[in-house]
């Protein structure tokens, strides 16, 4: 029959963290936190973790708290602890601008396919990596 086995998690949030100052003061440590707390609970102290920013303005991005929330998701991946079982995968190069995509929301990535599909193949690339494939 059928067995199913968690390789890994990939994670891709952010954008209401941006949006308040209390929550992006402790997003990095609240992410670091929440992938002690996943292996943890599911007993699986090396499961591979892929995050993928969130860079939905691109390149262009200047808030403050949007700069501040993308640092702290690339900062995780470097922990000690975190070294060769977390990755982080850039995501501003993905960007489309709205003349190039069906929706002007930038928090939804202007509706983009292609930058999902990018975003996804991404972090599949990632996990490969984190799993020695």
């Amino acid at each position: 029959g059928f067995r199913s086995q968690l390789l890994g998690i990939g994670w891709h949030q952010g954008w209401n963290d941006r949006v308040n100052q209390a929550f992006n003061d402790e997003y990095e440590s609240n992410l670091a936190h929440f992938i002690r707390d996943i292996r943890r609970d599911l007993q699986a102290p090396g499961l591979p973790f892929v995050i993928a920013e969130t860079g939905m303005s691109g390149e262009q991005e200047r808030h403050p708290r949007a700069l501040s929330l993308m640092k702290a998701q690339a900062a995780v991946a470097e922990y000690p602890e975190f070294r060769g079982n977390v990755a982080f995968v850039g995501t501003k190069k993905f960007y489309r601008a709205p003349e190039d995509s069906p929706l002007k929301q930038e928090y939804h990535w202007n509706g983009n396919a292609e930058t999902y599909y990018l975003i996804g193949e991404g972090m599949g690339r990632a996990m490969l990596g984190l799993l020695g494939k």
